[in-house]
C-alpha cells in the first residue's frame, strides 16, 4: 500500500502542469474571478417577477380569514403577479403549461401545496414563502394554545398587569412569547468562487488524475508489473484508490487556506462547520476520482480530452463558472450544482443537511466504485 501510496505522490509533485493545475490554479480562480466580477456580478440569484396562481379551499370561517390575509398580503408584493385559479387542478395545469410560475393551494388547517415549474430559483422564493406562512402559522397557533383568549394582554400588556415584553434585549421578560432577532447574512463574489473553484478542481482534477491513471499505468505496463506482486488484483485497485486521497486533501486545503489568509474570503461561521465543509468538499473529490479510475480501466483510448471538454460543459451548465447560468430543467439536477447549493446552504444560512446527505451520497460512490473497479481489473486482461 505504502508503494502505491508513494507513486501517487510522486506523481504529483514531480508534474509541474499537475501542481500548477490542482494546487495553484483554483486558488488562482477564486482571486481573478472574485474580483473581476466583484463590481459586475452579484452573489445572489436576481429574482425577478414571480407568476405565481393560487387555489384556496372551501374552509371554516377563521381559517378562510386568514387564507385570505395571506393571499392579500402576497398581491400587494411589487414582485409576486397573483393570480387566482379555479382549484388545485387548474393551478396545476397552469404551472405545466408554463402560464405560471408556481402555484400554492392552500387548506387550513390541513397544510399548503406547492406546484413548481421549470425555474428553480422561483420554485426555491415561492417554498420559502410556504415555510414562512406554515411556521408564522404554527407560532400563532401555539401562541393562541398557550394563552387562550388572553392573547393581546400577553404580548402587549393592559392595565392588569400584563407583561410588555422588551423583546431582543437583555432582561426581558422570561414570560416573552416572541423575540426579535435579526439575521446576518452576507455573501461576497470572492466567497461564492472560494466554494466553487473547489467543486471545479474536484471535477476536473479528481476526473482526469483517476481516469488517466488508470489508463496510462494499463499501456505502459507499470499497471501489469504491480500485478506479478503477491497481492490480489482487488487489493492493488483498493490501494490506487486510497493513493488519490492526499491529492483530494490537498487541493481542498490548498484551496480554502489561500482563499481565506490571502484573499479574505469567507466560509461557514464557526470552526466545526468549516471542517464539516473541508471533509464534504475533500469527499467530493475522492468519491469523483474513484468513480472515473473505474472508468480508467475500461476505455480503449486516452479519456483526458474528452474528458476535459465533457466536464467543462456540464460545470459551465452548474453554474461554477458564472452563477447565473440556470437551465431550466437542467441545471438544478446537475452534481456541482447540488454540491454548490448544499456547500452555500451551510456558509450562507448555516444549515448541515443537505450537505451531510452529499457526503453520504459520495461515501456510497466511493465504495461502489472501489467494488466496480476491484471487480473489473480481476476479470480485465492488463495491456502491456
Amino acid at each position: 500500500m505504502l508503494a502505491i501510496l508513494k507513486q501517487c505522490l510522486l506523481r504529483l509533485f514531480r508534474s509541474p502542469s499537475s501542481i500548477f493545475f490542482v494546487l495553484i490554479f483554483p486558488s488562482l480562480l477564486i482571486f481573478v474571478l472574485g474580483n473581476m466580477l466583484a463590481n459586475l456580478d452579484n452573489p445572489d440569484w436576481t429574482l425577478g417577477e414571480i407568476k405565481l396562481g393560487y387555489a384556496a379551499a372551501a374552509v371554516d370561517a377563521p381559517y378562510e380569514a386568514a387564507q385570505q390575509i395571506f393571499f392579500d398580503a402576497l398581491a400587494d408584493h411589487e414582485f409576486i403577479d397573483l393570480k387566482r385559479m379555479d382549484g388545485q387542478a387548474a393551478a396545476e395545469r397552469a404551472v405545466n403549461s408554463g402560464e405560471i410560475d408556481a402555484a400554492l393551494s392552500l387548506s387550513l388547517p390541513d397544510g399548503i401545496t406547492v406546484y413548481e415549474g421549470d425555474d428553480a430559483v422561483k420554485n426555491r422564493a415561492v417554498g420559502l414563502i410556504a415555510q414562512s406562512f406554515a411556521r408564522e402559522y404554527a407560532a400563532a397557533e401555539t401562541v393562541y394554545a398557550s394563552v387562550g383568549d388572553d392573547v393581546d394582554s400577553r404580548l402587549h400588556g393592559d392595565d392588569k398587569g400584563g407583561v410588555v415584553p422588551d423583546y431582543g434585549k437583555e432582561g426581558a421578560s422570561d414570560s416573552s412569547l416572541v423575540e426579535s432577532r435579526t439575521a446576518e447574512m452576507s455573501r461576497s463574489m470572492l466567497d461564492y468562487y472560494a466554494v466553487a473553484m473547489i467543486v471545479m478542481i474536484a471535477f476536473i482534477g479528481g476526473a482526469i488524475s483517476g481516469a488517466v491513471t488508470m489508463y496510462t499505468d494499463r499501456m505502459d505496463g507499470t499497471l501489469r508489473r504491480v500485478l506479478c506482486s503477491p497481492k490480489t488484483r482487488a487489493s492493488v485497485f483498493v490501494e490506487y484508490v486510497l493513493g488519490a486521497l492526499p491529492q483530494s486533501i490537498l487541493q481542498t486545503a490548498v484551496a480554502m487556506a489561500v482563499a481565506t489568509v490571502f484573499f479574505g474570503a469567507h466560509y461557514a461561521q464557526t470552526a466545526a462547520q468549516n471542517l464539516l465543509l473541508f471533509g464534504a468538499l475533500t469527499l467530493v473529490g475522492f468519491a469523483v476520482t474513484t468513480l472515473f479510475m473505474v472508468i480508467g480501466l475500461a476505455v480503449r483510448t486516452n479519456p483526458y480530452m474528452p474528458l476535459m471538454a465533457i466536464l467543462w460543459v456540464s460545470l459551465f451548465l452548474s453554474g461554477t463558472f458564472d452563477k447565473s447560468i440556470a437551465v431550466g430543467g437542467l441545471t438544478e439536477h446537475m452534481p456541482a450544482y447540488v454540491i454548490q447549493s448544499a456547500a452555500f446552504d451551510l456558509t450562507v444560512f448555516g444549515r448541515e443537511e443537505k450537505l451531510l446527505a452529499v457526503m453520504g451520497v459520495c461515501a456510497v460512490v466511493a465504495a461502489l466504485s472501489a467494488v466496480a473497479g476491484a471487480l473489473l481489473l480481476n476479470r480485465k486482461k492488463v495491456v502491456s
